[in-house]
């Protein structure tokens, strides 16, 4: 795990000093100058889009057309719908 204000230096250092061949980067949608293979989007399957605003205005980071672009859907509680996979965390006394 590596963390830094830059995302990309610490990408960088993780295939420098580790045997990683896989980054997983929270927000990485918005880091435009990390190479992307696959783009991962999460919904949050209560709230779903909110009021369908980015922000400041709304709870979105990106416009709800983004998700035609994005290779897979994971939908984080409730149902999914169509090219969405469900996604359920849970947690069990003693993890």
């Amino acid at each position: 795990m590596a963390v830094g204000p830059l995302r990309v230096d610490a990408a960088n250092m993780l295939l420098r000093q580790t045997d990683c061949n896989v980054i997983l980067s929270d927000d990485g949608l918005q880091t435009l100058c990390l190479e992307q293979n696959i783009e991962i989007a999460v919904i949050d399957g209560e709230r779903r889009f909110g009021n369908g605003y980015c922000l400041p205005a709304g709870p979105l980071r990106e416009p709800i057309e983004r998700l035609q672009s994005v290779d897979f859907i994971i939908v984080n509680g409730e149902k999914s719908e169509e090219r969405e996979f469900f996604h359920e965390a849970c947690w069990r006394k003693g993890s």
